[in-house]
């Protein structure tokens, strides 16, 4: 929701739904702490029911971002069945900023015979 800045915090609605009427654990999880951080009153682990009628369960994640590219939040989702436990991962992108890396192309581009493009990358030995 809004806009990501660097030092502000950033909510994100997630929608989780599920055919079983179970309760379904989400987890929050982010790998590079240098990137972004949860706010104090962030849970990391929360256990949703859906409510009456509806299909899904909604949840606010508030997240505040540490520098600007392509950053991460990681979830993951887990529901006990019969068969035991079964689980989803996912991770949500959040563009911070303009700030786009270019890929580095390792080895050298060429074209085959055929036309198509190849990445030579020639052994070193030592």
């Amino acid at each position: 929701m809004g806009t990501p800045v660097i030092g502000v915090p950033l909510s994100i609605n997630v929608r989780i739904s599920s055919t079983l009427d179970q309760p379904v654990t989400v987890n929050y999880r982010i790998n590079d702490t240098t990137s972004l951080m949860f706010t104090h009153a962030q849970s990391e682990r929360v256990s949703l029911i859906p409510v009456g009628d509806e299909t899904f369960s909604a949840e606010q994640v508030t997240i505040i971002p540490q520098r600007e590219g392509r950053l991460f939040l990681n979830v993951s989702a887990e529901i006990e069945t019969e068969l035991g436990m079964m689980a989803k991962v996912m991770a949500i992108p959040i563009q911070v900023g303009s700030f786009r890396p270019t890929p580095q192309v390792n080895g050298e581009l060429t074209t085959g015979d055929d036309g198509e493009a190849l990445i030579s990358m020639p052994a070193k030995e030592e």
